[in-house]
């Protein structure tokens, strides 16, 4: 399904224009994008220790500081995304990025919107996207893939082969 929202851009004289864009089912670009992202915020974190203490509202009692990048958690993007309020007041550059990477629509057209536009564009966004199934997805295909590569792995070893693949953490 798309939902079809129209924002006011500025035109070629200046002038504002109404323009239509189709937001979508996340695809794998946008899945990339979001996970940069929060790879962003969570570098954010690190540096900041008020964001810190109030992250650990979004994120639970994990230390940001501990958090390994290449272990970011399906419930950190879903809180993320979910905690779009938070991230608008502490962290607005990001939460941009993040409504621009989610919606497709360009980062400086994002910007120049009245909020309660900007907001309207997050709701289609949620609407468009089961959040908690397109993340339970991408955690059964993780947990696959680490299963298999275990196995492999296993295998490997034990009819004495060298090169035995082994899973990045």
């Amino acid at each position: 399904m798309t939902t079809t929202i129209t924002l006011k851009v500025k035109g070629e004289n200046g002038d504002p224009i109404s323009k239509q864009h189709n937001i979508e089912r996340l695809n794998g670009f946008q899945f990339v994008g979001v996970m940069k992202v929060v790879n962003s915020i969570i570098k954010d974190l690190r540096e900041d220790e008020s964001l810190q203490g109030l992250m650990a509202s979004v994120f639970g009692d994990e230390d940001v500081r501990d958090v390994d990048l290449n272990q970011v958690t399906s419930e950190m993007v879903k809180n993320g995304v979910n905690a779009f309020e938070t991230l608008a007041f502490k962290l607005p550059e990001r939460a941009f990025e993040l409504l621009s990477v989610l919606s497709g629509v360009e980062l400086d057209v994002l910007k120049a919107q009245e909020f309660e536009d900007m907001l309207n564009v997050y709701d289609v966004i949620l609407e468009e996207n089961d959040i908690d199934r397109l993340i339970n997805r991408v955690k059964k295909s993780f947990d696959l893939t680490k299963g298999k590569l275990k196995f492999l792995n296993l295998a490997k070893k034990a009819t004495g082969t060298p090169e035995a693949p082994t899973l990045v953490q």
